[in-house]
């Protein structure tokens, strides 16, 4: 069966025409179709971030800030003991002595910048309104005798000590006569980090290598500082007494 709407054909066994049939005109042909257009490829990912840097830890202070506190003017006796904590390194000692209204660069560790040394540190406060000259005084062995290169060359070696150091440190440790029995030395932060003594840097009694070495330190109102007492020694050596006394004027 032929499907509806199509057209019927006629023969010449149908009531045959003398004339032949008009063929039909050709169909025209279909254009080419248009090529689609190409895809546009997705930009490359980013790149995994790098490690991220480690973090840097603080060193912690030797007293927590509610630690508590001296008041000046008083007398401590004290001793340094092969128990006692120790603080890497020690100070090159060089002039001036620290005093009150001066400001004092910190010397450097050009003397031993790693080993360890005993301390006893103490925290003074000054309660009043108005800031406060602290002089103190730390005393120990007996003086006169002859320290034989305790700690001979070791601050004329010093790099960051200079001539000045070369020529006052240096020499007493050769054999000048300087306090008997172990060394000390005396110094203030306004917190004291005894694995970085970079830091807080007040002063300290400065080429005095004998006993008694003295110091002023300005504390301002209200305020703290740490003072030190160290072993010039390398711990365990550098145990025994002393006496650290403050005054106020």
């Amino acid at each position: 069966m032929v499907g509806l709407g199509a057209a019927w054909a006629c023969s010449d066994d149908d009531g045959g025409g003398t004339s032949p049939g008009v063929g039909g005109s050709a169909g025209s042909g279909g254009g080419a179709g248009s090529g689609g257009a190409g895809g546009t490829g997705g930009s490359a990912g980013a790149t995994v971030g790098g490690a991220g840097a480690p973090p840097v830890i603080p060193p912690t202070p030797a007293l927590p800030a509610d630690a508590p506190t001296v008041a000046c003017p008083t007398v401590i006796n004290g001793s340094l003991d092969a128990s006692d904590r120790t603080q890497t390194g020690r100070y090159s000692r060089i002039a001036p002595v620290a005093a009150c209204g001066m400001t004092k660069g910190n010397p450097g560790l050009g003397a031993d910048p790693s080993n360890p040394h005993l301390y006893d540190v103490y925290r003074f406060s000054n309660p009043s309104a108005a800031a406060v000259c602290f002089n103190f005084t730390l005393s120990y062995g007996a003086n006169g005798g002859v320290n034989p290169g305790l700690d001979a060359g070791s601050d004329a070696a010093a790099p960051d000590a200079g001539a000045q150091d070369a020529g006052t440190d240096a020499g007493a440790d050769a054999g000048v006569v300087v306090s008997a029995g172990p060394q000390r030395y005396l110094t203030a932060y306004s917190t004291f980090f005894p694995t970085d003594l970079t830091q807080a840097y007040l002063g300290d009694v400065g080429d005095v290598l004998n006993s008694p070495q003295g110091m002023g330190i300005t504390v301002p109102a209200g305020g703290t500082i740490d003072v030190v007492v160290y072993a010039i020694d390398i711990a365990p050596a550098g145990v025994g007494s002393y006496s650290l006394s403050c005054s106020t004027q």
